[in-house]
């Protein structure tokens, strides 16, 4: 047999050892944009996950709240904590709480973990295996701050992180709309878009950002995701 036949026989054998099902169920490559935008005002990226401790600091008041109601369950003053994850709940520096996750809100907005800034809010979840997984709940215009530095050089052409920039921005919006009923849309690796909190901020970036605010790529009327 020729080298063409060959390689035609190992695609076709290839094409039949998928299952049709596994070919129906391929994941969405675009969807319609929102009506309502503010849906998408604030994303959830994943900044940490697998540890059962973990300690946070503020720099000013914060309150605790239930994730699901919104509801107020603490109100404490600036200080460091250990949050850890116990049978049937959290406990958040003395207070035993009996839920699966709260959000944690500083007045400030800046949240301090380990070496890492945060800001607006933080979800701490406790999963089934019981290690917790914390989400920063975040407007996607300070996101990007802290992504496009991880992505791109900072020093490049003024264009060329705007571009970058709506090219992010999309790729995340695209991100929270495809996992908007799962408990965080973004992990702050390579596994989605680098994502280093406040901390990573440059000027250049930040500029990008700011001179593209709400700009995203869309085709036919539908918002994809935009690799790079």
């Amino acid at each position: 047999r020729s080298v063409r036949d060959i390689l035609v026989l190992g695609v076709l054998v290839l094409c039949l050892a998928v299952p049709s099902s596994a070919l129906a169920e391929t994941e969405p490559t675009a969807f319609p944009l929102p009506h309502n935008f503010d849906l998408l005002k604030y994303i959830r990226v994943a900044v940490a996950r697998g540890d059962k401790n973990l300690s946070v600091r503020w720099d000013d008041p914060y309150r605790i709240k239930t994730i699901e109601t919104n509801q107020i369950l603490g109100e404490h003053p600036a200080e460091a904590i250990e949050i850890s994850s116990i049978r049937n709940g959290l406990k958040i520096g003395n207070q035993t709480i009996k839920i699966y996750g709260v959000r944690l809100i500083s007045r400030g907005r800046r949240i301090h973990i380990g070496n890492q800034t945060y800001l607006d809010a933080l979800q701490v979840i406790r999963e089934a295996n019981g290690t917790l997984t914390v989400v920063n709940e975040i407007d996607v215009e300070t996101y990007l701050r802290g992504v496009l530095p991880k992505e791109v050089p900072s020093k490049w052409p003024r264009e060329a992180l705007k571009a970058q920039a709506v090219v992010a921005r999309t790729y995340a919006l695209f991100d929270e709309l495809k996992e908007f009923d799962s408990d965080f849309s973004l992990v702050s690796t390579v596994y989605s878009q680098v994502y280093g909190g406040e901390s990573a901020a440059e000027i250049s970036t930040n500029d990008a950002v700011l001179d593209t605010k709400g700009e995203i790529l869309t085709y036919s009327g539908k918002i994809f995701r935009t690799y790079f």
